[in-house]
């Protein structure tokens, strides 16, 4: 029976985790999510679902290909451009190599452009085969992050992945290689709750500074870094000297299955401290708090950083963090004129590139 392809009805859920698991969590490694996941991420996602973005490819009855279209802001210099992201290009293992993947990617591009994005972006195993039909389907820049990681509670960690425990020793010594500081003084650490207006003002400008991170208004934020999954929650820390905000980060939980088992772990999504505070060790104990809150639930904290944020890579080197090189890959395929003249001309600036959580799987 030929291919059928179509976009999503109600009650493709089921069948579109099963190709997700099928798909992705057949290595050693992958991020296995639960159906109330799928749900908050695309059916509650502000300002509506949208059905049309969610390509399906269907044999007998059986969901065996799919792409998902989301859509968001994103910064670049000092102009925002509206970008469709791509999630989940998944194919049922048993029939790769037979077109499924492009034919959906080329249903998805058509509809981020008929949608009147200015681009599209998605993450990409750097190594993985999936890269050159990126490639060839018009997804021309190329943005590396390194992955970096750290033990923070070795009790636990040796509980979730006792299998593992040999290689315990090795990482416990990189944790006792942090730089030892002092802690900085006259603040306050506060979690953030109710609207966050203020410390959403403060991220936003913040990411003036880099390229490509996220534009966050009140619905946007309170959806992706407040109104989580309770299994994917996050955590949104500020760091004040008397009533001034002056910092803050969030982390966000996430899970690894490694094998037949879990690991869970916290991701740095956000971190800024003001400039004229950094030199009075705030980032240093900014992350700490955060490691602190995030050990009371994870062994391991996780941060995807491009090379040239030095600021937040010497921090993390400092704190006891190990990194792996080129660990990810961000892809961008231009569409609108704007977009394009504006990127040409930021590949000339020095600055750091913010990664696309969403599109990482968070």
């Amino acid at each position: 029976m030929p291919i059928k392809y179509r976009i999503f009805q109600d009650g493709d859920e089921s069948g579109i985790d099963k190709l997700f698991h099928s798909a992705f969590c057949k290595t050693r490694f992958c991020q296995p999510r639960t159906l109330e996941f799928w749900d908050w991420k695309y059916k509650k996602r502000p300002p509506r679902f949208i059905p049309e973005g969610i390509m399906i490819a269907e044999k007998n009855g059986i969901i065996v290909g799919s792409v998902i279209v989301t859509f968001h802001k994103m910064r670049f210099g000092d102009q925002e451009f509206l970008f469709g992201g791509i999630d989940d290009v998944a194919t049922c293992p048993i029939l790769e190599k037979r077109g499924i993947a492009r034919n959906l990617m080329e249903r998805a591009i058509e509809f981020t452009k008929n949608y009147g994005a200015d681009g599209s972006v998605l993450m990409a195993d750097p190594g993985g085969h999936a890269r050159k039909l990126y490639k060839r389907l018009g997804y021309i820049y190329k943005i590396y992050y390194s992955l970096f990681m750290k033990i923070i509670n070795p009790l636990k960690f040796r509980k979730e992945i006792f299998p593992l425990f040999p290689f315990f020793p090795l990482f416990y010594l990189l944790k006792l290689k942090a730089k030892r500081r002092k802690r900085a003084k006259n603040i306050q650490f506060e979690i953030q709750k109710g609207e966050q207006l203020e410390f959403i003002k403060k991220i936003n400008e913040h990411n003036k500074n880099f390229i490509g991170g996220n534009v966050y208004d009140k619905n946007y934020w309170h959806w992706f870094k407040v109104n989580r999954p309770k299994r994917d929650k996050s955590i949104n820390l500020a760091i004040k000297r008397g009533r001034q905000l002056i910092g803050g980060g969030s982390i966000l939980k996430s899970y690894t299955l490694i094998l037949k088992y879990y690991l869970s772990s916290y991701v740095l999504a956000d971190f800024f401290i003001d400039l004229e505070s950094r030199i009075y060790d705030i980032g240093y104990s900014l992350l700490n708090k955060l490691e602190a809150i995030a050990a009371m639930e994870s062994p391991v904290m996780m941060a995807f950083v491009h090379d040239n944020h030095f600021h937040l890579t010497r921090l993390l080197k400092e704190n006891g963090y190990f990194s792996i090189k080129k660990a990810d890959l961000e892809m961008i395929l231009p569409i609108s004129k704007d977009f394009i003249q504006i990127y040409e001309s930021l590949k000339e600036v020095k600055k750091a590139w913010l990664p696309p959580l969403e599109q990482a799987g968070f």
